[in-house]
C-alpha cells in the first residue's frame, strides 16, 4: 500500500527541514576562522593591560584622596586614645570612605593594631615581613597579597601618630576590581580566576576550573607557575581548540608571594548568537511542519482551494505586502478565519506604521532621526542623483548650558523651533534630519565647497532673530560643519563623520562654520589599533632619540641638545611627533614614552660625561609627567644606574601644562629641582601663564616660541615682543632661549638683543645620535673647550 499525498508531503517537508538545518550549522561553523581566535586573543591581551592601568589608577586615586582627606588627620590624632573597639569601629569608617573592602592599621614593627576582617583566628602580624623595605622609604605604595585565603590590592600609606610612624593599609579584593574592569571594559564573557604562592613553592589555585579544559591545558599552566622569574615576569597566553588561558603576572617585590590573574574564554561563546539563530530557526521550521502536517490530515478536499488561498495569502504576506485581503464571505471556519486574518492585517499594517515612523523620527522634532537620514543618504548616493552634493551639519552654541539653566521641557520645545526654521528656510534640500542632541543635518545636491560660505550665511542668518519657547525668549548663534561628495567619500558613514570633524573645527574658528580639511584631521587614525601598536612599538625598540643642537650666542659654541622622540613604524614608515603624541598623552602611554627616553637620555648623558663632552640635554615633560607620582621615584633609581651629573639634564615644561595643576606641578618641580636638576619654560608667550606664579617659579630657563622668532627679521612687532620678553627673562634672572631660528639674519639680530642661546634649523634640524656626531665635528659650532685641571 503505497503512501498517501499527505504522508509524503509531509517526509518531504522533514527530509528539506533536516537538510536545511544540518547545512546551515555546518556553514555556520566552518564560518569561524582561525583569525576570528586570534582577535580574540588579542583582545584578552589588550584587556589584561587595561586592567593593570586600571590597578595604578585606582593606587593614584587612593593615595591622591588621602593627601585631600581630612579623615585621615582626624584618625591619626585619635588613635593614642581610642580602645580595641572605637579603634575598629573608625577604621570600618575609613574602609566604607576610601571604599576599601579591608583596612589595617600597622605599626612600623608589622604589628597589626586594628584589622575590619573579624576572625577569631586572625594574625597579630603582617604576614609578609618583605614590605619592611616599602616602610623604610615612608612613602605611600601599593602590592598585591593574600591574606585569609583572600587577595588584595593594597594601598599601603604612612599616618603619623604624636611621635609614632604608623601604617594604614587599605585593601580590595583583586576578584571584584578585576571584574568590575571586564565588565566594563572587554566585550567578552571571560572566566576570571587567580592563583598565588604558598610556602614550599606550592600553588593554590582553582584546579577544578582547569581540569574541565583537558590535560594538556593543566599541565602547561602548571609548568608556567612553577617556573615563573619574578624578576622577568611575562605575560603568557595558551590556547587549544576552542579555548583561550592568557596568563597576567603581577610583578611583586623580592620574597614576596607570586600571584598570577588567570582569563579564560571559551571560544564556544562565539557560536551563541548563531545558535539562537539556529534554534529560532528550528523552531519555526517545526511550527510550519506541524501546523502543514496537521492542516492536510484534518482537512478534506473540500477547503484545498480555501487553503491554497491562505497559504498564498501568507506568502504574500511574509514579502510584506499588507494590502491584500482574503475574499472569503458567509458562514464556517475557513471565512472566520478569513475575517480574522483580514482583521489582524489591518491591526500589524497600522502598527507597523506607527513603528516605522517611531524608528525614524526624532520624537522632540519629528524631524527624520540618524538612521533615516542615513538611508535616504545612502539611497542618494547609489542611485548617482547628483554629481556633487554636500552633506551639512548645524550644532547650536552652548546648547548644554541652555538645557541646565532653562530645563528639559524648554530645551525640548527650543529644539523643535529650531528645526522647523530650518525646514522652512532650506526647502530645496534634499532632506533634513537631526543626527543627535542639538545637531541637525541636511543633503543638499548640486553644491560644492565654493558655495559653502553663503549656505553657512544663510543658516547662521535664521539664528539671527531670538527664538520664543513658551514666556522665554531666547537668543542663539550656530556652528556649521561642511563635507563634499565626491571629494571627501563616497559613503554616508564617512560623508557624516567627515562632517563632524569640520563641525567641531568650526567652534573654534571666527565665521562658526568649516569645510573639512583632511591635512588637519585629527582623527586619521584609528585610536585603538594606534594605542596597541604604540605599546608595541615601545617593546620592539621602534622609538628613537633626535637630538636639536642648542648654541650659546655669546661664543657660537654648543652647549645643550634638545632629546626629541621619533617612531620609525614597521608599517607606516617615519611618524611625526604630532600623531602620537596627543594620543599618547590622551591614553596615558605619555609616561611610558617618557620613562623610555629618560633612560636613553640618562644613558647618553653618562658617555658623554665620560667622554669629557660638555653638553646639556634638554627633555619635555608633559602635565601627565609632572603630576605622575612615580616620575620622581623613576628618575632616581636612574641617577643610582647611570650615576649622571643632574646638572647637565634639563627639563622643558610648557606654560599650558604647568597652569593645568600649577600646585602640585609646582610641587612636583621643587623635588626635582631639589636633587639639582635644571627646568626651562617651553612655548613661552603662546599660553595663558600668570606672571604671579612666573615671577615665583623655580625655573632657570625661558624659551621663546617659534612663532615670534620665525619672522623676526621681517616683522618689526615680533621683533619688539621678543626683545621684551629677553629683557624680562634677564630682569626674572632667567636664561632665555630662542626657538625656530631659520636664517642668519635672525640669528644676528638675536645676538643683538643679548639672547643666551639659539635653536633652529639655520643651526641644525634635530638628528639622529651617530649624525649629531658627525655635525659636532664638522659644523662651524663646535664644542666649548674644556679646561684640564
Amino acid at each position: 500500500m503505497g503512501l498517501s499525498y499527505q504522508s509524503k508531503l509531509v517526509a518531504l517537508i522533514s527530509s528539506v527541514f533536516i537538510s536545511i538545518t544540518v547545512c546551515l550549522y555546518y556553514v555556520l561553523t566552518l564560518s569561524l576562522s582561525e583569525s576570528n581566535l586570534r582577535d580574540i586573543e588579542k583582545q584578552l591581551g589588550f584587556t589584561s593591560t587595561l586592567i593593570d592601568d586600571q590597578l595604578l589608577d585606582k593606587t593614584e586615586d587612593i593615595i591622591y584622596y588621602s593627601t585631600q582627606s581630612s579623615s585621615i588627620s582626624q584618625f591619626s590624632n585619635q588613635v593614642p586614645t581610642l580602645n580595641q573597639e572605637r579603634m575598629l569601629l573608625r577604621l570600618h569608617e575609613l574602609a566604607n570612605e576610601f571604599r576599601a573592602d579591608r583596612a589595617l592599621l600597622i605599626t612600623k614593627g608589622l604589628t597589626i593594631k586594628s584589622d575590619t576582617y573579624i576572625q577569631k583566628n586572625s594574625p597579630q602580624n603582617f604576614p609578609y615581613p618583605d614590605i619592611r623595605d616599602h616602610l623604610e622609604t615612608n612613602s605611600a605604595f601599593q602590592i598585591v597579597l593574600p591574606m585569609n585565603d583572600v587577595i588584595y590590592h593594597w594601598v599601603i600609606f604612612p599616618i603619623q601618630s604624636q611621635n609614632e610612624t604608623l601604617w594604614l593599609a587599605f585593601g580590595n579584593e583583586i576578584d571584584k576590581i578585576f571584574k568590575y574592569a571586564l565588565d566594563n571594559i572587554s566585550p567578552l564573557n571571560i572566566n576570571l580566576s587567580f592563583a598565588y604562592e604558598m610556602p614550599q613553592s606550592h600553588w593554590r589555585y582553582p584546579k577544578e576550573n582547569f581540569r574541565l579544559l583537558g590535560a594538556d591545558f593543566e599541565h602547561a599552566i602548571q609548568k608556567y607557575l612553577h617556573h615563573i622569574d619574578e624578576k622577568n615576569a611575562t605575560q603568557l597566553s595558551i590556547r587549544q581548540g576552542n579555548q583561550v588561558v592568557f596568563m597576567l603576572p603581577l610583578i611583586q617585590s623580592k620574597n614576596s608571594p607570586k600571584i598570577v590573574a588567570i582569563l579564560i574564554y571559551s571560544f564556544s561563546e562565539s557560536f551563541k548568537p548563531y545558535l539562537t539563530i539556529i534554534y529560532k530557526v528550528i523552531g519555526l521550521f517545526l511550527t510550519a511542519f506541524v501546523l502543514m502536517a496537521t492542516g492536510l490530515i484534518l482537512i478534506n478536499r473540500k477547503y484545498k482551494t480555501a487553503l491554497l488561498a491562505i497559504v498564498r495569502f501568507v506568502e504574500k504576506l511574509n514579502e510584506g505586502d499588507y494590502q491584500q485581503r482574503l475574499p472569503y464571505h458567509g458562514k464556517g471556519v475557513i471565512s472566520q478565519l478569513s475575517t480574522l486574518l483580514n482583521n489582524m492585517i489591518a491591526k500589524i499594517h497600522l502598527r507597523e506604521k506607527e513603528l516605522l515612523h517611531k524608528t525614524r523620527y526624532d520624537p522632540i522634532t519629528e524631524l527624520p532621526n540618524k538612521s533615516f537620514f542615513i538611508e535616504q543618504l545612502t539611497k542618494i548616493l547609489q542611485a548617482h542623483e547628483a554629481k556633487q552634493l554636500a552633506v551639512v551639519l548645524v550644532t547650536i552654541h552652548r546648547f548644554p548650558q541652555i538645557n541646565h539653566a532653562l530645563g528639559h521641557r524648554v530645551a525640548d520645545r527650543l529644539l523643535h523651533h529650531v528645526g522647523a526654521r530650518i525646514v522652512g528656510a532650506f526647502e530645496d534640500a534634499s532632506f533634513v534630519g537631526k543626527l543627535s542632541g542639538n545637531v541637525f543635518a541636511m543633503i543638499l545636491t548640486d553644491v560644492m565647497p565654493s558655495d559653502a560660505e553663503n549656505i553657512s550665511d544663510r543658516i547662521l542668518d535664521l539664528f539671527e532673530n531670538p527664538f520664543s519657547v513658551y514666556t522665554v525668549t531666547i537668543d542663539l548663534s550656530a556652528h556649521v560643519g561642511f563635507s563634499f561628495y565626491p571629494e571627501d567619500g563616497d559613503e554616508s558613514d564617512i560623508l557624516i563623520q567627515k562632517s563632524d570633524v569640520a563641525l567641531f573645527k568650526s567652534q573654534s574658528n571666527a565665521e562658526h562654520f568649516a569645510i573639512y580639511d583632511a591635512s588637519s584631521d585629527p582623527h586619521q587614525f584609528n585610536k585603538l589599533s594606534l594605542m596597541s601598536e604604540l605599546k608595541e612599538g615601545l617593546q620592539h625598540d621602534e622609538f628613537l632619540v633626535y637630538y636639536q643642537p642648542k648654541v650659546d650666542l655669546k661664543t657660537d659654541r654648543i652647549i645643550q641638545v634638545e632629546a626629541l622622540v621619533r617612531w620609525m613604524h614597521p608599517y607606516k614608515g617615519f611618524m611625526s611627533p604630532n600623531l602620537f603624541i596627543p594620543l599618547a598623552e590622551e591614553t596615558g602611554h605619555i609616561k611610558k614614552i617618557t620613562a623610555w627616553l629618560l633612560n636613553q637620555t640618562f644613558a647618553q648623558c653618562a658617555l658623554w660625561e665620560k667622554a669629557n663632552i660638555p653638553l646639556q640635554i634638554s627633555v619635555n615633560l608633559s602635565v601627565k609627567d609632572l603630576l605622575n607620582r612615580n616620575l620622581l621615584k623613576y628618575i632616581n633609581g636612574l641617577l643610582e644606574v647611570h650615576h649622571i651629573n643632574p646638572n647637565n639634564i634639563i627639563f622643558e615644561i610648557t606654560e599650558s601644562a604647568f597652569m593645568q595643576d600649577p600646585e602640585n606641578s609646582l610641587g612636583a618641580i621643587k623635588k626635582m629641582r631639589n636633587l639639582g636638576f635644571s627646568f626651562t619654560i617651553d612655548d613661552f608667550g603662546t599660553g595663558y601663564s600668570s606672571m604671579s606664579y612666573l615671577k615665583n617659579l623655580p625655573v632657570d630657563e625661558l624659551k621663546i616660541d617659534q612663532t615670534f622668532i620665525r619672522d623676526i627679521a621681517q616683522n618689526t612687532k615680533d621683533a619688539q615682543i621678543v626683545r621684551t620678553t629677553i629683557e624680562l627673562g634677564h630682569g626674572l634672572g632667567l636664561v632665555v632661549v630662542a626657538e625656530g631660528i631659520e636664517d642668519e639674519a635672525a640669528y644676528e639680530l638675536l645676538k643683538t638683543f643679548d639672547c643666551d642661546i639659539g635653536q633652529g634649523y639655520f643651526m641644525s634640524k634635530p638628528v639622529a645620535l651617530s649624525e649629531l656626531e658627525e655635525w659636532l665635528k664638522t659644523s662651524r659650532w663646535g664644542l666649548p673647550t674644556i679646561s684640564h685641571k
